[in-house]
């Protein structure tokens, strides 16, 4: 099952971020499927930020903000 893009983004947005075992889960997806959107979300103003197993999908001002603090 594919989710459109806006409705991934909504979740994130509502949890302040999500990592992918979340958001496959909540839509019923797989691991391919996730991976196409993300350009889009991108547009969207959600990120993917890459942590190994502790990798997850979040607004991007947040990304921006925790980034400028650490």
């Amino acid at each position: 099952m594919r989710a459109p893009a806006i409705a991934i983004a909504s979740f994130v947005v509502s949890r302040g971020g999500a990592s992918s075992h979340e958001i496959l889960q909540h839509f019923f997806m797989d691991t391919t499927t996730l991976r196409r959107p993300r350009p889009e979300l991108r547009r969207l103003g959600i990120v993917f930020v890459e942590n190994g197993s502790g990798s997850y999908y979040a607004p991007a001002e947040f990304v921006r903000a925790t980034r400028a603090t650490a």
